[in-house]
């Protein structure tokens, strides 16, 4: 419990951040993943495969934020790292999917119905977020 409302704070802000500043603060990720080693250390809810799948999912979006046109922020891939550690592989991979899609409506709506530029930026961590909290419930 303890390690989800860490991952829960740690989502607000950094969703609150790239809302408002379109950056993602690299001392709040490193100090959360510290936080998230400690609580496998201490903890160990995941297996080793699972706590490197998880991680996985954030380096390959990380990779993919640094060879394409910056359609994915490398924050965002290293959010994703960060929440590896505390969701595991299919949580992690469970969370990205549901942003994704999430995100994806969004911008459906903002371009077909609102006209919006098709070159517009979206924050995609508030999205992280929403799902994260749907997960809640």
């Amino acid at each position: 419990m303890i390690q989800k409302g860490i991952l829960l704070g740690v989502f607000v802000v950094a969703a609150w951040n790239d809302w408002k500043e379109q950056k993602i603060h690299l001392y709040l990720l490193s100090g959360a993943a510290i936080l998230g080693i400690f609580c496998y250390i201490f903890a160990g809810n995941l297996t080793v495969a699972e706590l490197a799948g998880g991680v996985l999912t954030g380096i390959i979006l990380t990779g993919i934020s640094l060879l394409g046109n910056g359609c994915i922020g490398a924050g965002d891939g290293v959010m994703f790292i960060v929440s590896g550690i505390f969701l595991g592989f299919r949580n992690n991979l469970r969370l990205l999917l549901g942003a994704l899609l999430l995100s994806g409506i969004v911008a459906f709506y903002l371009l077909v119905i609102k006209k919006k530029d098709a070159n517009m930026r979206m924050p995609f961590l508030p999205f992280v977020l929403a799902v994260y909290l749907m997960q809640f419930f």
